[in-house]
């Protein structure tokens, strides 16, 4: 059941980007503890974050937006696919994902808005 909901996520993520037009700004590196401000726009409407890892660290990642319109889907994934965390922004409601990596290595965070949403967002 568990691997049809990442499977489902994943197909999610992957049809939204399809669906805007793969319009990403591109790779960015997340900094350890400090927030990252950022935003989907007609320009912008996918963002991939990474970040380094070692084994056993825990993970800790927020998502919020002051726009109540801007839903965005988000995955947590290591450099071989496999998804550490899943959430989804929803109006009003912060995404919140945390746990303890089990590889090393690097760890990339997609973040993708429903087909037309745009808005501000902090990490």
């Amino acid at each position: 059941m568990r691997l049809l909901m990442r499977m489902v996520v994943l197909l999610t993520v992957l049809i939204l980007i399809a669906v805007n037009g793969i319009a990403a700004q591109g790779t960015d590196t997340l900094p350890n503890g400090e927030p990252v401000e950022s935003a989907f726009d007609a320009d912008n409407t996918a963002q991939i974050y990474t970040f380094n890892a070692a084994a056993g660290d825990e993970f800790s990642l927020t998502v919020e937006s002051d726009n109540p319109a801007l839903v965005l889907t988000i995955l947590v994934s290591d450099s071989r696919g496999t998804i550490i965390g899943q959430a989804l922004k929803t109006a009003g409601v912060p995404a919140v994902i945390e746990a303890t990596l089990e590889n090393s290595g690097p760890f990339f965070v997609t973040l993708a808005p429903l087909p037309g949403a745009m808005g501000d967002y902090t990490i």
